[in-house]
């Protein structure tokens, strides 16, 4: 079940970037999407009490410009820890001082106990059509995201599975969305862009135990 979704982004050189605060329970899956600008660099996401784990598949997607191309990475919490309403706050802290930056969040309330389904290994380019590259699920009650970062053009059209998304959050210049699925499915995260910028766009499902 949906729970809440919130972001915001930042320019002017700083280590840090938090989310407004959500509502999260405690044992609430909580995604957050990390991208930024300027070299490579450390990422830590915590909110305040758990540290989230990082996709190893979502880190750092696109080097085709080795100084400005947009970095980017996923983190999850399987269950938090944390409660309150609209008062959480998921704090992104990067290992060097960077000029732009910008984190998106989305927590669902599962019906047990959730793990990773599957994972993209992300995809960066430069056409009109972004997509994340396949992922193949397996679970029969899970849902799904896609995500996106570019340095110039918001997205639209957003679909997983060539299926509308049922929740979007559109902070300038990024995107993460959400589906939900009852059957395992071969796909991937997908939007339209309005111009050949470079991009970033990545993919991760959780399964929710029966």
């Amino acid at each position: 079940t949906f729970k809440d979704k919130d972001g915001t982004q930042a320019s002017g050189s700083s280590t840090t970037i938090a989310t407004p605060g959500m509502t999260v329970a405690a044992g609430d899956l909580v995604v957050v999407f990390v991208t930024f600008e300027g070299a490579d660099t450390t990422i830590a996401v915590s909110d305040g009490t758990t540290s989230l784990t990082a996709d190893p598949n979502g880190k750092y997607i696109g080097h085709i410009d080795a100084a400005f191309d947009p970095r980017c990475q996923i983190f999850y919490l399987p269950a938090s820890v944390a409660s309150g309403t609209n008062s959480v706050v998921y704090t992104a802290t990067f290992g060097a001082t960077r000029p732009w930056r910008n984190i998106t969040a989305m927590t669902y309330t599962p019906p047990g106990t959730v793990s990773v389904d599957a994972t993209s290994v992300g995809a960066n380019g430069t056409t009109t059509a972004a997509a994340s590259g396949n992922f193949t699920t397996t679970g029969t009650d899970g849902v799904a995201f896609g995500f996106y970062g570019e340095f110039g053009v918001a997205i639209s059209t957003h679909r997983i599975n060539a299926l509308a998304a049922d929740q979007i959050i559109t902070p300038l210049r990024t995107a993460q969305w959400s589906k939900a699925y009852s059957a395992g499915f071969t796909g991937q995260a997908t939007g339209t862009i309005a111009s050949g910028n470079t991009w970033v766009c990545a993919a991760i499902a959780f399964k929710a135990a029966a």
